[in-house]
């Protein structure tokens, strides 16, 4: 178990950043309590860090003295086959399938999925999501139950208090939507452990990696995706994002607009997914319709698009590939 008293480090799975740890927070939970061997993680200190680590044998020992203490951590190393991947893979693949954000999608991609969930378990009490944390990441709750409070909550009429957090258990899923669209802060969720809660985290950025493997899950996710903006887009200024009105189009003939509108091709990025790689060929211009877009140049980011912006102007004329 490994303790930060000061710093901050950046955690990585499969390559891909999905969190941070500061100070006051701790990693290994799962390798003290005997649950997991290995670390499924590799955390990098993003600057000077003082750390204090607990060995298991250590735990042990002090363990043996204290008998109620350790009859509570025995109880919570009895969680071991919940997250163990091969007898337990059949039944978790099966929750994801029941789950409706992955219903109907095809097997294979279920097991590709399922080998890129993150296990955590959490206390009672502690907060496992909160809408202070980044949206891009999914809770599937294995074991336990926790308390679901829903965004932008209001008082109740009758006893002008909040309602009461709604009780979520084995099997159910929190935060799916955060995995394609960044939400905003009055949309997320909060998550608090009621009990002791195995659960599997899958971060946006593996299912991204997932999905250049999968294209028919990602003609899926597109769907819901397109569901999700359309009843967030009441904001979305139509005439903007049409190719009518775009600048760069200006003063061309209604019949030449009409003729180009019709070959517009359609295609829906999920947030943190790549639109256009730097130093890759290209003929192709994009007009933005709805969303926000980075601009960067060698990692720097060196500008933003957001809806009624087009790119790729200089390409599609032949004038740079």
């Amino acid at each position: 178990l490994t303790y930060f008293q000061q710093g901050c480090a950046e955690v990585l799975l499969s390559g891909h950043k999905v969190r941070q740890v500061n100070t006051g927070d701790s990693l290994g939970s799962l390798n003290i309590l005997g649950v997991s061997v290995l670390s499924a993680v590799t955390v990098r200190a993003v600057e000077t860090c003082v750390v204090q680590e607990l060995k298991r044998a250590d735990l042990e020992t002090v363990l043996n003295r204290h008998h109620t203490v350790r009859a509570r951590f025995r109880e919570m190393s009895k969680l071991k086959p919940v997250f163990k991947k091969d007898s337990a893979a059949e039944v978790q693949i099966k929750q994801l399938k029941e789950c409706h954000f992955f219903r109907e999608l095809w097997p294979d991609f279920l097991q590709d999925l399922f080998l890129r969930l993150e296990d955590h378990i959490f206390l009672p009490g502690q907060v496992m999501m909160s809408p202070r944390d980044s949206s891009d990441f999914m809770c599937i709750i294995l074991e336990g139950s926790a308390d679901r409070s829903t965004p932008g909550a209001t008082l109740c009429e009758n006893t002008g208090k909040l309602p009461e957090p709604t009780k979520v258990g084995p099997g159910d899923t929190v935060g799916e939507m955060g995995l394609l669209c960044d939400m905003q802060v009055s949309q997320r969720e909060t998550l608090v452990a009621s009990s002791v809660c195995c659960v599997q985290v899958l971060h946006r950025a593996l299912l991204l990696e997932s999905l250049q493997h999968h294209r028919e899950a990602k003609r899926h996710f597109e769907v819901i995706a397109k569901d999700f903006m359309m009843s967030q887009s009441s904001d979305i200024d139509d005439q903007q994002s049409n190719i009518y009105m775009l600048p760069f189009f200006k003063d061309c003939g209604s019949r030449f607009l009409y003729l180009l509108d019709i070959h517009l091709e359609r295609h829906i990025f999920f947030s943190d997914e790549v639109i256009v790689r730097e130093n890759t060929d290209g003929e192709d211009m994009y007009i933005l319709i709805s969303g926000h877009a980075d601009v960067t140049v060698k990692g720097l980011k060196v500008g933003a698009l957001s809806g009624g912006m087009c790119f790729g102007e200089m390409a599609v004329l032949g004038l740079v590939r």
